[in-house]
């Protein structure tokens, strides 16, 4: 077997090595997310470090470059895989999700024994959002990050519905076509924000 080729699920994959050029940018990402939270936002707009660390919240667009880039990365070179979906959303589930429905659960032991209500008052929110991973466009409708306890779970509904969606997309077209499917929200997001 070649050196460059790994048996993976059943079939013959091109191996790829971890980029540690990208592995910095995430830890440069999550260091200025976790800035941003914890030195900009606790004293609100009014104060420097709001003004001096806003760009901490970058990070998390980095994180969706990053993820974007990775994830198609893998899916292109597996688009042939006759376990193409199995694989990829299997993998997701048992990464995100035991995590993010703990969080839930816990949310909604807060909800019903109203523990704090500065906590996990939905504030508009319904929570019912958060169990299918929509709470983005319920945040986005009430101009509110719903549950303080939940609040930052609205970047995890944008990928997974990224993770939905996105690799149906590489898998039922040609790669010159996707990158013409792509380019559109591309230019469209900027627009829209």
């Amino acid at each position: 077997m070649r050196p460059d080729l790994v048996h993976v699920e059943g079939e013959l994959a091109l191996e790829r090595d971890r980029i540690g050029e990208l592995d910095g940018l995430r830890a440069i990402a999550l260091l200025t997310v976790v800035i941003w939270h914890y030195f900009g936002t606790p004293d609100g707009p009014q104060r420097w470090p709001w003004e001096l660390l806003h760009v901490g919240r970058f990070g998390v667009d980095l994180f969706f470059i990053l993820s974007g880039y990775l994830i198609t990365d893998i899916l292109l070179r597996h688009r042939a895989a006759k376990r193409y979906y199995s694989a990829f959303y299997g993998r997701r589930a048992f990464r995100i999700w035991p995590l993010y429905y703990l969080m839930c659960a816990s949310a909604a032991i807060g909800w019903y024994f109203s523990l704090s209500p500065h906590l996990f008052d939905t504030r508009g929110v319904p929570g019912w959002l958060y169990l299918f991973g929509l709470q983005n466009f319920g945040m986005a409708k009430a101009q509110t990050d719903g549950a303080y306890w939940l609040a930052v779970t609205w970047s995890l509904a944008i990928e997974e519905q990224f993770y939905l969606l996105f690799p149906l997309l590489v898998r039922n077209f040609p790669s010159e076509r996707l990158f013409a499917i792509l380019l559109v929200p591309i230019l469209i997001c900027p627009i829209g924000r």
